[in-house]
């Protein structure tokens, strides 16, 4: 089942990633990526999928696919949680290949919160459950004067 299946998901517009490197709309043969947000508590997942842009050993995705999903998302998550952030440090675990031309799901959360730190855990699983990779993330706070132009735009998105 697809998060886009599931009930008490709220679908992100994706509209608003449409330049980032990760999810945005010209990656279509690279990756496509759609967000959904968990308000209760604060829990982003993603379905996503492996185009034969995105291949690293023959027929599979590459492990720098995986990384860039995984960061993007803790720290798309941390936006939504009202935490202003940019990563700090990630560590990725590969646990399995990713075959090219197939979905996959994301769930990510924040462990902790410790002053301007947001420590956060993400995984990459397929459809069948199998962990394909995990990760931890250190994320650090920004204050709103910093994003200049875009700062109405955020506020407005995510909610602060």
């Amino acid at each position: 089942m697809t998060y886009a299946e599931q009930t008490g998901l709220e679908k992100v517009d994706m509209d608003f990633y449409r330049s980032s490197f990760v999810s945005g709309a010209s990656n279509a043969n690279r990756l496509r990526v759609q967000y959904f947000l968990r308000r209760d508590d604060g829990r982003l997942f993603a379905d996503i999928w492996f185009g034969p842009e995105a291949a690293g050993p023959p027929d599979f995705a590459h492990g720098g696919a995986l990384a860039a999903i995984l960061d993007e998302a803790m720290g798309v998550m941390g936006w939504f949680n009202h935490y202003p952030v940019v990563t700090v440090n990630i560590s990725i675990d590969y646990k399995s290949l990713m075959p090219l031309g197939h979905e996959a799901g994301l769930e990510c959360w924040i462990e902790r919160v410790d002053g301007r730190k947001v420590y956060t855990r993400g995984e990459i699983r397929n459809r069948d459950g199998e962990l394909i990779t995990s990760g931890q993330g250190i994320f650090v706070t920004l204050p709103m004067e910093s994003l200049g132009k875009h700062r109405q735009a955020v506020s407005e998105f995510y909610g602060f």
